[in-house]
Order: structure tokens, then sequence, then C-alpha cells
């Protein structure tokens, strides 16, 4: 919810298309290596008693990541698909559209 609201506040702050105000959000969707890395900073900072849990932080970290790489790639192309990116993008992209 996260990445779906801060980028439709970014985008109407800085005057952006209404598309990208809509869709901007599921496209960030499948980014969640900095997840991963902050994970590795919590559990280098668990010490002392709190040392047993590193290993459910990580563990619970990673499934999730996983899990939103695998669903947000379906929701990024949803994302782009109805903000008419998807289509103009394979357009542009065949031999036909590159040799105009």
């Amino acid at each position: 919810m996260g990445k779906i609201g801060g980028s439709a506040i970014g985008a109407h702050l800085s005057h952006a298309p209404v598309t990208v105000r809509k869709y901007l959000g599921l496209t960030l969707m499948p980014h969640s290596g900095v997840s991963l890395v902050l994970t590795g900073i919590a559990i280098s900072s668990l010490t002392g008693a709190f040392s047993q849990y590193g290993g459910i932080v990580r563990g619970t970290i990673a499934a999730a990541a996983v899990i939103n790489e695998v669903i947000a790639v379906f929701l990024a192309r949803k994302g782009f698909q109805l903000a008419g990116e998807l289509n103009a993008a394979q357009s542009s992209s065949s031999p036909s559209a590159q040799s105009a």
C-alpha cells in the first residue's frame, strides 16, 4: 500500500499525467530488493537475547519477497496495460513500425 499510495501522492505533487497517477504504484510492485537489504541490516543488529529471532525474521521477509515478486509481476503487467503503455511498447517494437 505504501508504494501505491506514495507514488500516487508523488505523481500528484509533480503534476504527472492522470495515467501515471493511477497506475505507477502497480508498476513499482515487483521491486522488493530494498526489503531484503533492510532485512540483512535488521538481522545483523539483533544481538544478545534477541539473536534467536534472526532466522525467523530472515525466513519471513524472504518468503514475503518471493510471494511479492511472483504476484507483483502480474500486477505490474496489468498496470502497464491499463495505462495503455503495454500495447504502445509492443507496436513500437514490431518490425513494421521500425521500418516506417
